[in-house]
């Protein structure tokens, strides 16, 4: 068994630390936030310098004023420097100011505490230009780091408001009886260069992490990174995948059921993985491919998981569309010949269960560990099940990896030899059979109590019913990755009672899933989240669905390459995601340092040019 804990844990942890970056409260409570920080600073640091009624009313029509200069300057630099910038959309403008102004209000009151202590109102007005310095490096570092708008407009987004707040209290500084002095020209001429150098030198050395590791600075991963978490947009992430990919020659494995009049389902086993998270790559291809073909056929169409792991990830959707153009083409010129198949037959060895079926001279194989973990699994297997076909005189073996129980972990060789020894004993068993006129039922259901984050994918359950003779088999195919233990048994036992001989469960693995709770593994399996009565019903009803429009059928069974597929490794992914933490610490590091002295330089400025 390949084991996706590190994998799943890397993306958890990565999503974590992307998602808190950006967690903000309502439209509402900003503006009343942002409101109540305005008022606030301008009231009191006007009044507090003369506790009198004329300082009091000026105070208040500072603070009015400062709200709302503040929230015109968002919204013209929202629109003026960041108009295509997907993540700093208006609200988090205003959410950018709440944090300015959070920082500046220290400074202001030391400002009040010191002209008091000092009996001068110009310590105070320089502890006011401190903290627009210290306003203006935060906000020039997070729109550095986050925003996709171009240097100059991060710039210019990052000084516009603080500097509109400079100059009302320039405007107050001077209503108050006070001139201006040469010293606060000269303080801003220098300070801002220092600020944007300081900025430089804490971004650069970070940059560095990703650019040595994998040829592209950490920042522009990072960005790519938030705009898909926060604005669920793949394409800057899909981009750098691209960049960072390997080409494969990838197969896909095609059955398809026909009737004289019409195609009844289409079973696909695609040889590559449904990852690596979210809408990224190909984790939506088992939707995406069903809803092209039964668009196409108006057919149900299964799209179980392969034997594979996150090493064959699609790096984009560029990518998956020509899977999908290519599987659609295969099938609909694929001919459906072979008007005879075997029973059902399942071979268990230890914790290794294989059903197999015979369609023509193409045997059907799924393997399971259930109810121990059966996750990725190798594609040698399939390369063993071929040859253990050919054997006996079969020309094609596909094989569907059920991905259908989560339960601790299961060791890989072990596991490995006991499904071989089920393929080979279930193989050998299977080919011996009768081979019978076969008739097949499909029905498909997508529950809408149930989405993503409860672990369901837009694929919702099909159910492709078999009769062979006098038995009846089923294949139910849910879109979602994995389920939790004894979910299959509690679902197999439900169909039973449907007259349903034998079954086997599959998840489709779909990976657009992931990433979207906060979770240990960072998403729910099915039965998690969704209760097991409500799902086991959905399952019931879509089979006897099935079981209600059984007809004769003719099998069609094809292996289509597909060339020149760009796809993006677990170990490049896993890098990307573990970068995470080290860019974090290196950060923090620097951080200190650098703004720091960033702080004693401006600080000694702002007490010694006047």
């Amino acid at each position: 068994m390949k084991d996706k804990k590190s994998f799943d844990e890397t993306i958890d942890k990565a999503v974590k630390h992307y998602s808190s970056l950006f967690t903000l409260p309502s439209l509402k409570t900003m503006l009343l936030l942002l409101a109540a920080l305005c008022l606030f600073s301008g009231t009191l640091s006007v009044f507090l310098l003369d506790l009198s009624a004329r300082n009091l009313a000026l105070g208040v029509a500072f603070g009015a004023a400062l709200l709302v200069c503040t929230l015109v300057s968002d919204i013209i630099t929202n629109k003026l420097f960041l108009t295509f910038d997907a993540v700093y959309k208006v609200r988090r403008c205003f959410g950018l100011s709440i944090f300015s102004f959070a920082l500046w209000l220290p400074f202001m009151l030391l400002g009040n505490a010191l002209a008091f202590a000092f009996h001068s109102t110009l310590v105070w007005l320089k502890l006011w230009l401190f903290g627009f310095s210290a306003v203006t490096i935060l906000r020039l570092t997070v729109l550095n780091t986050t925003s996709i708008a171009s240097s100059w407009k991060r710039t210019a987004a990052a000084f516009l408001s603080p500097s509109v707040a400079l100059l009302l209290l320039l405007s107050v500084w001077i209503v108050m009886g006070n001139s201006l002095v040469p010293g606060i020209a000269a303080y801003l001429m220098l300070s801002i260069p220092i600020s944007i150098a300081a900025v430089y030198a804490f971004t650069e050395p970070i940059n560095k992490l990703a650019l040595k590791k994998l040829g592209i600075p950490s920042f522009t991963l990072f960005k790519a990174f938030i705009v898909n978490w926060i604005e669920n947009i793949n394409t800057p992430l899909e981009r750098l995948f691209e960049q960072l990919g390997v080409e494969k020659d990838v197969e896909v494995s095609i059955i398809k059921f026909e009737t004289e009049s019409a195609t009844k389902a289409l079973l696909i086993i695609p040889h590559v993985h449904p990852g690596p998270f979210r809408n990224v790559g190909s984790s939506l291809l088992p939707s995406m491919l069903q809803e092209a073909l039964e668009r196409k056929f108006g057919c149900v169409a299964a799209v179980p998981h392969g034997l594979l792991g996150h090493e064959l990830d699609v790096a984009s959707q560029k990518h998956v569309k020509r899977i999908i153009s290519t599987v659609v083409n295969a099938s609909l010129s694929l001919k459906a010949s072979a008007s005879l198949a075997s029973p059902l037959f399942q071979a268990r060895r230890e914790d290794a269960t294989v059903s197999s079926q015979v369609f023509g001279d193409c045997a059907l194989l799924s393997l399971s560990l259930a109810p121990k973990t059966t996750e990725d699994l190798p594609q040698e297997l399939g390369e063993f099940a071929l040859n253990e076909a050919r054997k006996r005189g079969l020309s094609y073996a596909m094989v569907i990896n059920a991905h259908n129980s989560l339960n601790g972990a299961v060791p890989f060789n072990k596991a490995v030899e006991e499904l071989q020894k089920a393929i080979t004993e279930s193989l050998r068993h299977v080919s011996t059979l009768e081979k019978l006129p076969v008739r097949v039922g499909a029905a498909k259901t997508v529950p809408k109590e149930f989405g993503l984050k409860e672990g369901m994918g837009p694929g919702g359950i099909t159910a492709i019913t078999v009769k062979v003779g006098d038995k009846t088999f089923a294949y139910i195919t849910i879109d979602g990755n994995n389920m939790v233990p004894e979910l299959r048994e509690k679902i197999l036992s439900t169909i039973k009672a449907l007259g349903i001989d034998l079954g086997e469960v599959f998840t489709t693995d779909t990976h657009a899933v992931t990433a979207l709770v906060l979770t240990r593994r960072g998403y729910y399996a099915l039965g998690e989240a969704i209760p097991h009565d409500r799902l086991v019903e959905y399952v019931r009803k879509t089979v006897e669905a099935a079981l209600s429009n059984m007809e004769p059928v003719k099998v069609g069974y094809t292996v289509e390459m597909v060339h020149r597929v760009k796809v993006i490794g677990e170990k490049k992914i896993i890098e990307l995601c573990s970068l995470v933490d080290p860019a974090i610490e290196k950060a923090k590091h620097i951080a200190a340092l650098i703004f720091s002295l960033t702080g004693l330089v401006l600080a000694l400025l702002v007490f010694w040019l006047f």
